[in-house]
C-alpha cells in the first residue's frame, strides 16, 4: 500500500467505527482494475512474486489509485500494487500505518490517527458479524443457505461475478463411457487389453533368439556396476517382483549381474533399429558366425547414431567460452581443501586451478571464481559444465542470467561439451603425481606450479601454449634467466596487436582443423595392439581390480613394466606380476 489522501473531515471530530470498521472488499482478476474503471501507471520498479498465489510466479509491472471507505466518514485513496490474487480484502499495511502515522492500542485492539483536522479511531469488528439486510430485501431463511428472488436481484445490482447453482432432475440413467463401436473392439480383443498382466513368460515362438557360449572359452573378468546401497536394495526388490510374478527368470550364467533396464532421461531413441540390425542379426543365425560387409556398414551405422561427435562452435577470442568441473575425493590437506575447482579456456586451453572444500555451496564456488579468475579475465559469455548440483541451484542460474551468461550442461547427445575439462583434470592429476609428497596431503601447495607448468606447454588443439595465446610470449622460466643471447622482442604497439589478431586467427583455425581429425578418428575403426611372450607391457590400475592400488585419486594410475607370460586371447594376457599385487 501507498500513501493515501483524505476526501473529507470536520473540525476536531473524534468518532469509532465497530461494525462498518472494515475495508471495502475487491473481488476479481487480473484486469479488475479495468472493471472499476480506475486507470494504472507503470510501476517504478517492478519485481516478481511466487508466494501469492498456487500457480507460476506473478510479475508485478503496474500501479492502481484504489479508493475505499471504512465506516460512512473515512473516506481515503491508497496507491497498490495490480497484480491477480485469491484474496478479496484491502489490507492496510506498515506503508499505510507509517503515512497515516497511526498508534495501535493493544488492550483495545484499536488505531487512532489524524486525519485532516479531526482525530480517527478504529475499532475491530464484533466476533460475529451480522447480515444486515436492505429495507427491500426479504428476511433470509435461518434453516438454509438459500437466498430469495430479492436477494438474488440485489446481488445482479452489484459490480460482482456471481454463480449460479442449478439442480435439474435427471430422468433415466444417463449412459456414459467409451463409442459403442469401440467397446465392440475392446470386448472381442479383450484378452489383448487385460487388466493386469498374466503371470509368466510369453509361450515359445518360432524362432528363439540366444546366444551360446563356445565350449571352453574364458569368460570376462569384468566388475559388475557400480551403484549404491539403496539403488542395490531397490533394484533387488523390483527383480524379485518381476521373478515372483514370472516375468524373468534367473540367470544361470556364472557372470550374471542384477540389472534393470529404464528409458534414458533424455529419450534417445534410434528409428528403425530393428532394420539397421538386421544384417548383425543374421550373422547370429546361422551355425558359424560371418561377419560380413553389410554387418561392418550397420554396426558402423547404429555407433555413429549412438554415439554422434559434433563439436561445440569455436569462440573467437580468449576467456568468452569456458568449461568447469571439480575433481573431488582427494586427500584432505592441512589447510582443510579435498577437492580443486578446474577452469578452462575453451578458445586459448587455459587453466586455472582453485584449491577448494567438497562442501562449498554455489554462493562459494561464484565467489572463488570471481575472487581468481574475473579479476584476472572477464565475465564469460557461456560457461560449459556437467550437472552438479552447485550448476543446477537457483542461485546459479540466477546469477548468470543476470551477468548475462549462458550455461550449457554436457548431455549424452553432446558428451564432448565437458570433455575438454576431463582432458585437463587427467593432465593436472598427471602433474600432481609426480611432485606430491608420499604423504599426499601437500598437493595444494603444488596446484601453483602445476598452473604454470600447464599453461606454458603447448596445446594439441592449438598448437601454442595458453600462455603464447593469451598474453602473445610464453613468460620466462628459470632456464631462461641464463645469460644467453635471444633475439630482442619489437613491443611497438602497432605490430603487437597485428601479432595478437594473427595469433588467434591460427589458433582458431588450428581448433577447428582439430575438432575435424577427432571427429574423423571417432568414427574410424579402433586398431587393436597385439602383445606376445616375453613384451613389456605396463597396465592400468583399476579400482575394482586392484583396491590397495587405488586408495585415493593422486596414487599412480599404472604400472609396470612387466613380462607377458602366456597369450591366452586377442584381448587376455597373463602378466608376471609381483608378489605385492592381491587380484580379487
Amino acid at each position: 500500500m501507498g500513501r493515501g489522501r483524505a476526501h473529507s473531515g470536520r473540525e476536531e471530530e473524534e468518532f469509532s467505527d465497530s461494525e462498518d470498521s472494515m475495508a471495502e472488499a475487491f473481488q476479481g482478476e487480473h484486469n479488475k482494475d479495468l472493471k472499476l474503471s480506475l486507470p494504472t501507471q507503470d510501476h517504478p520498479s517492478p519485481y516478481k512474486l511466487r508466494w501469492l498465489n498456487k500457480g507460476a510466479e506473478v510479475r508485478v509491472h503496474k500501479q492502481c489509485l484504489v479508493p475505499f471507505s471504512i465506516g460512512k466518514n473515512y473516506v481515503d485513496e491508497a496507491l497498490c500494487d495490480v497484480l491477480p490474487m485469491d484474496a478479496c480484502h484491502l489490507l492496510l499495511g506498515r506503508p499505510w500505518e507509517f503515512h497515516r502515522d497511526s498508534v495501535h492500542h493493544g488492550k483495545d485492539n484499536t488505531y487512532t490517527f489524524k486525519f485532516g483536522s479531526r482525530k480517527v479511531i478504529l475499532a475491530p469488528l464484533p466476533p460475529v458479524l451480522k447480515h444486515i439486510p436492505t429495507p427491500s430485501m426479504l428476511e433470509p431463511s435461518k434453516e438454509v443457505l438459500l437466498i430469495n428472488g430479492a436477494e438474488m436481484l440485489q446481488e445482479l445490482k452489484e459490480d460482482r461475478d456471481v454463480y449460479f447453482l442449478i439442480a435439474k432432475g435427471v430422468v433415466g440413467e444417463q449412459e456414459k463411457g467409451l463409442p459403442s463401436e469401440v467397446q465392440r473392439l475392446l470386448k472381442t480383443y479383450g484378452d489383448v487389453f487385460p487388466n493386469e498382466l498374466p503371470s509368466g513368460l510369453p509361450p515359445l515362438r518360432g524362432i528363439e533368439h540366444q546366444i551360446d557360449f563356445i565350449p571352453g572359452a574364458t569368460l570376462p573378468n569384468k566388475a559388475a556396476y557400480r551403484s549404491d546401497p539403496k539403488a542395490s536394495q531397490e533394484l533387488q526388490q523390483q527383480i524379485g517382483e518381476l521373478m515372483s510374478k514370472g516375468f524373468v527368470r534367473e540367470s544361470l550364467s556364472p557372470c550374471a549381474v542384477p540389472a534393470l533396464l529404464v528409458p534414458k532421461k533424455d529419450g534417445r531413441f534410434i528409428k528403425d533399429f530393428s532394420t539397421l540390425m538386421a544384417p548383425i542379426t543374421e550373422c547370429m543365425k546361422k551355425g558359424e558366425f560371418k561377419w560380413g560387409d553389410k554387418a561392418e556398414t550397420s554396426f558402423n551405422t547404429i555407433k555413429e547414431k549412438l554415439c554422434p561427435y559434433t563439436p561445440l562452435p569455436v569462440p573467437n577470442q580468449p576467456w568468452e567460452d569456458i568449461s568447469m568441473d571439480f575433481i573431488v575425493a582427494l586427500p584432505r590437506t592441512q589447510r582443510g581443501k579435498d577437492s580443486i575447482m578446474v577452469i578452462v579456456d575453451r578458445f586459448s586451453k587455459m587453466a586455472h586451478f582453485i584449491a577448494c572444500k567438497k562442501t562449498e555451496d554455489a554462493s562459494s564456488v561464484a565467489d572463488l571464481y570471481f575472487k581468481e579468475v574475473v579479476k584476472l579475465h572477464e565475465v564469460p559469455k557461456s560457461i560449459v559444465s556437467d550437472w552438479d548440483s552447485k550448476f543446477m541451484s537457483h542461485f546459479w542460474r540466477s546469477l548468470w542470467k543476470l551477468l548475462k551468461t549462458r550455461l550449457l550442461f554436457s548431455t549424452s547427445h553432446h558428451p564432448q561439451t565437458d570433455g575438454q575439462t576431463e582432458v585437463t583434470n587427467k593432465t593436472l592429476g598427471r602433474i600432481l603425481r609426480c611432485t606430491v609428497s608420499k604423504s599426499l596431503k601437500d598437493w595444494d601447495l603444488k596446484l601453483a606450479q602445476a598452473e604454470f607448468a600447464f599453461n606454458r606447454a603447448p596445446s594439441t588443439s592449438t598448437g601454442k601454449s595458453p600462455f603464447e595465446v593469451v598474453y602473445g610470449a610464453n613468460p620466462l622460466m628459470p632456464t631462461d634467466l641464463a645469460p644467453i643471447q635471444r633475439k630482442k622482442i619489437d613491443f611497438d604497439a602497432k605490430k603487437r596487436v597485428e601479432q595478437m589478431l594473427q595469433i588467434h586467427a591460427q589458433v582458431k583455425k588450428q581448433i577447428e582443423k582439430t575438432n575435424e581429425a577427432y571427429k574423423a578418428r571417432a568414427k574410424g575403426p579402433k586398431q587393436a595392439t597385439n602383445f606376445e611372450v616375453g613384451d613389456l607391457v605396463w597396465i592400468n590400475l583399476r579400482k575394482e581390480r586392484f583396491p590397495a592400488k587405488r586408495k585415493n585419486k593422486l596414487m599412480p594410475r599404472v604400472d609396470g613394466p612387466f613380462e607377458v607370460l602366456e597369450k591366452i586371447g586377442p584381448n587376455a594376457y597373463k602378466i608376471n606380476l609381483p608378489g605385492d599385487y592381491e587380484m580379487i
